[in-house]
């Protein structure tokens, strides 16, 4: 037996909460908590000020369809919110709620597509909370977008890739970081059973979009993106050819602190999963 006390790796404590319909949906960032019922009601809840949560009803916004997922920025003040197609006559939808407005506003670009991950700026250090550096959306159909929020407005750039190549394939991990102190930017995009990374460089980030001279390379000369594949899932339900918003695998990344640069790469997938410890990327 070891004499020294195992220090343990998570704590829990009791929350006085009790809400009145089931939870659908939950995330967290920077203190600030969303959550969303079954009745179509989102909480936002500043955890330093929990006792008076705002809320946002989306039944009396004539919000009528499924609400797929729920996407929260690293400072905890923007809000995408993604639906499913309620038939063939109303197609997906996808909103977005800011901090000065808890009215969700439709983004018409999206129209369409459901979202199922996004790559956000993992620094929080921005200087307007309006605003956001540049962010990466993934679709069920494996579409990347190029988007960012000014003044608490959603802006999408156009298309930017098509991870499967007119085979639709789920983005379920979506991801990208710069090598500190250099434009060598690094995108992981995660799907059933591969994971890619594209890699090029933002040489002026006052500039808009930033990502689509990187993509562009990409589609110009095919097979250049490098790609892990994990087992032989081809036959099996998780095919990337599976049409789906339900994210089929995870892809999440530990930063180092004060760098924003990664320190552990976690890729799960159907019950396996594969880490990468002490990455290392080539900044030229």
């Amino acid at each position: 037996m070891s004499k020294f006390k195992e220090i343990p790796i998570f704590a829990k404590q009791k929350v006085n909460f009790t809400p009145n319909f089931a939870l659908t949906h939950l995330c967290v960032a920077n203190n600030r908590l969303v959550l969303a019922m079954q009745n179509k009601v989102l909480l936002k809840i500043d955890l330093a000020n929990a006792d008076h949560p705002e809320e946002i009803d989306l039944k009396s916004q004539a919000i009528d369809a499924k609400l797929s997922n729920i996407f929260l920025d690293p400072t905890g003040q923007h809000l995408i919110l993604t639906f499913r197609p309620r038939d063939s006559q109303h197609p997906a939808q996808v909103m977005y709620s800011g901090p000065k407005t808890s009215k969700p506003k439709e983004i018409l670009k999206l129209s369409g597509h459901i979202i199922t991950a996004v790559a956000w700026n993992p620094s929080t250090e921005h200087s307007n909370v309006n605003s956001t550096q540049p962010f990466l959306l993934g679709t069920s159909k494996g579409l990347l977008f190029e988007a960012d929020i000014v003044n608490c407005e959603l802006k999408v750039s156009k298309q930017l890739y098509d991870i499967g190549k007119g085979n639709a394939a789920v983005i379920s991990g979506l991801e990208y970081f710069f090598i500190p102190k250099t434009s060598k930017c690094f995108m992981l995009v995660a799907t059933a059973r591969k994971l890619y990374q594209f890699k090029g460089f933002v040489n002026n980030k006052d500039d808009r979009p930033w990502f689509s001279t990187i993509f562009n390379t990409y589609l110009s000369q095919s097979g250049l993106e490098e790609v892990l594949e994990f087992g032989d899932l081809a036959s099996s339900h998780m095919s990337d050819k599976a049409v789906s918003d339900k994210a089929l695998s995870r892809l999440n990344i530990l930063y180092d602190v004060g760098t924003g640069y990664p320190k552990t790469i976690g890729y799960l997938v159907d019950g396996n999963s594969f880490m990468f410890n002490n990455v290392r990327f080539q900044s030229k």
